[in-house]
């Protein structure tokens, strides 16, 4: 089972949301993807859930209630 691209995308927002207004976005570390040793890697990235534990696992059960439809098989 793999994710559908439009939903990758959603997660993909929805980090990136969570995430704005921290650090993440404003310094060059492993933590943000970046790496100046690295050819291609000079560029961050939100790699990380920077939400609580409660809501992360309340998207899972959202997912989950919904029968993975936002699921296709590979």
């Amino acid at each position: 089972m793999e994710p559908t691209p439009a939903d990758v995308q959603a997660w993909t927002d929805h980090v990136k949301a969570v995430a704005d207004g921290s650090m993440v976005f404003e310094v060059n570390s492993w933590m943000t993807g970046y790496n100046s040793n690295v050819e291609g890697k000079q560029v961050r990235i939100v790699n990380r859930y920077s939400g609580s534990a409660p809501d992360w696992r309340a998207k899972c059960n959202e997912v989950a209630a919904r029968g993975y439809k936002e699921m296709i098989e590979a």
